[in-house]
């Protein structure tokens, strides 16, 4: 019987995937993808893929770059692994841990790692350090905040012009030298006192309506993950 050559169990193989681990630093980062797998050691690991789009801080050069691809592991070899999961997903979900009943928490954990991916393409605030073990190894310690869609306000006031426009594509402004001429201004005539009135009134209910529609989608989004 021939030999069996290293070429001959390619074939039946997994592939290795070479994991680029975030490291120390805080970043703004978009969520690319959340994931359940199976080790080959027989523990479960929740793998968190995702891209930096802002460095908030660096000052030891050691942080990772804006527009690298990193991910961050929770294997179930550690027995903190189960807690760290569920302060992680709380927080990405803007809810206090305690405050999701306990029949609640499997189904969204696997509503957050199914093929739907519903936290995919938001943006969380991250926090990473390094803790030292009882038996002297490493640890890495991550903390998230509250996703944040793509049209959140506050993603404008982090990001700069360039990322905002790779990450939010938002347009860069054209730079001219000269100012645009101002705007004649049109002259309208007043209205009457009655039809103001008629005016206002119906604008305040057309806002009530929008303003209800969003809290509904906004309650939606996230009473659909319990």
């Amino acid at each position: 019987m021939p030999r069996e050559t290293l070429f001959d169990r390619v074939p039946a193989a997994k592939a290795a995937i070479a994991a680029n681990y975030v490291r120390p630093g805080n970043y703004l980062a978009r969520i690319d993808a959340i994931k359940y797998m199976q080790a080959r050691k027989g523990y479960e690991n929740l793998i968190f893929e995702m891209t930096i789009v802002h460095v908030f801080d660096d000052d030891d050069g050691k942080a990772n770059d804006v527009g690298e691809e990193v991910s961050h592991i929770f294997s179930g070899k550690h027995e903190a692994a189960p807690g760290n999961i569920k302060a992680s997903f709380a927080a990405l979900l803007g809810q206090e841990p305690e405050a999701v009943p306990a029949n609640k928490w499997k189904r969204v954990c696997i509503r957050i790692v199914s093929e739907e991916q519903p936290l995919a393409g938001q943006f969380t605030r991250i926090n990473v350090r390094i803790k030292v073990t009882k038996a002297g190894g490493d640890f890495t310690l991550i903390t998230f905040t509250q996703a944040m869609k793509a049209n959140d306000p506050e993603l404008l006031e982090i990001l700069d012009e360039d990322e905002q426009a790779e990450y939010l594509g938002v347009k860069r402004k054209k730079k001219t030298g000269t100012k645009a001429p101002a705007k004649p201004i049109k002259k309208t005539k007043p209205k009457p006192a009655d039809e103001e009135e008629d005016d206002e009134e119906d604008t305040e209910d057309d806002d009530e309506v929008e303003d209800g529609d969003e809290d509904d989608d906004d309650d939606e989004g996230v009473a659909s993950l319990f």
